[in-house]
């Protein structure tokens, strides 16, 4: 009766050692995930500031009065 006991322990102890390293592996892809995931949001915030800032060169009232004052 003891050993039956014994070996469903094992075998629960194993289950569990199973469970908690696949929830770790799980843990760690989805972090790798994340970290990839934030460096493409920050490349694109900073793409954003270059075109809002070409779009402020492009669109400046001073440029506009001189692309205008050229076309006449």
């Amino acid at each position: 009766m003891i050993r039956t006991i014994n070996f469903f322990c094992v075998a629960a102890l194993g289950l569990s050692i199973m469970a908690v390293y696949h929830t770790s592996e799980k843990t760690r892809v989805a972090r790798v995930e994340l970290n990839r995931v934030n460096r493409q949001i920050a490349y694109e915030y900073t793409t954003m500031r270059i075109l809002q800032t070409e779009w402020e060169r492009l669109a400046g009232p001073a440029r506009l009065v001189r692309l205008e004052a050229g076309c006449r």
